[in-house]
């Protein structure tokens, strides 16, 4: 049997893979770490004997593989009347969940997953993930971690190209009425700089390298699922923002999506990469500069695929599905 960790809802790199092995008719349960907070959910965990069950299925005896997507609890906030009490409150229910949570995953630590949860979270470390794929060969921007508008004014002096700015972690959505909210690649440059306040927050700065086009590259056991995007027509002025975050132009008409093959000198450094993240699988970024050099920016263990699968004809929902229901089936033979 086949477990997929992901949300209680929708999520696009669940759903398809799911598609697929109820097409080939093979058995699978899916679960979410929220669900291990709720009075009288279907998890059962037995600390004395270490058997841990979902919806009646004894998973350390008839699950071999694992799809890992999302197994992160929120702790549940609760109004005390005290605001920083409360605050500590959630704080320590949610290192209780945590705690929770890890001692599921260590107990089917020898199933086969995709990825494992350890070598997920060592890769969401995006710092430690360019330090690393600099010893593997890899170009990277020029990064500084900055918390002052001096400090980014220098680093402006210093290259006029410009600037970005991103998440040195992963950022979700907010929602407020019918609105959403998230946080965006964006560019700095002298002209904008003083919008920023004089201190803030440390913020992860990149060297603004401009892009021909960009690549992601899906990884899965060994092997790249590559696709191009290029925008057509496109300034790479200090002031143009539209190659600064592809989550932002995908409806564009000028943007062009094809199937890629990167070249077997970077495609050997990222599996480098991979090996040493101890990942078997993740979607990871890179752009092409004018002079044809590939930087690397990024790799996300649980990254969304299902767009360039059906873009580029990878069918990756596919191959997931027959790769898990293999690594299943041949589980502990």
């Amino acid at each position: 049997m086949v477990l997929i960790l992901s949300y209680d809802g929708y999520e696009q790199g669940t759903e398809g893979v799911i598609d697929w092995l109820l097409y080939h008719g093979h058995p699978f349960v899916r679960a979410s770490a929220n669900a291990l907070l709720r009075p009288g959910s279907d998890w059962k965990i037995n600390i004395h004997d270490g058997r841990i069950e979902f919806k009646g299925v004894n998973l350390n005896k008839e699950v071999g593989a694992i799809f890992y997507r999302r197994f992160e609890a929120d702790a549940p906030y609760y109004d005390i009347g005290e605001p920083r009490v409360s605050r500590q409150l959630q704080r320590e229910l949610q290192g209780e969940a945590e705690r929770l949570t890890t001692f599921v995953s260590d107990s089917l630590a020898d199933k086969f997953w995709l990825p494992t949860i350890a070598a997920s979270n060592r890769a969401a470390n995006k710092l430690s993930t360019l330090t690393l794929a600099r010893t593997c060969g890899l170009a990277v921007p020029q990064s500084y971690i900055c918390r002052s508008r001096s400090e980014v004014v220098n680093l402006l002096d210093e290259n006029s190209n410009g600037w970005i700015t991103k998440p040195i972690n992963y950022c979700g959505y907010y929602s407020r009425e019918n609105f959403a909210y998230t946080t965006f690649t964006s560019r700095l440059g002298h002209e904008n700089v003083a919008e920023l306040p004089e201190r803030f927050h440390p913020s992860l700065l990149q060297e603004c390298v401009t892009p021909v086009y960009e690549v992601r590259a899906f990884y899965l056991m060994g092997e790249f699922f590559s696709e191009a995007t290029q925008t057509q027509g496109s300034t790479t002025s200090v002031n143009d923002t539209v190659f600064m975050d592809v989550k932002l132009k995908t409806a564009e008409a000028e943007t062009r999506y094809l199937p890629y093959q990167l070249p077997i000198e970077v495609e050997n450094k990222l599996t480098q990469l991979m090996q040493k993240l101890d990942l078997n699988t993740g979607s990871i970024d890179l752009i092409v500069n004018e002079t044809g050099e590939y930087y690397f920016l990024e790799v996300n263990p649980g990254g969304q695929f299902s767009a360039p699968s059906e873009r580029s004809n990878f069918h990756l929902e596919k191959r997931i599905a027959e790769l898990l229901i293999k690594k299943d089936t041949s589980h502990g033979k």
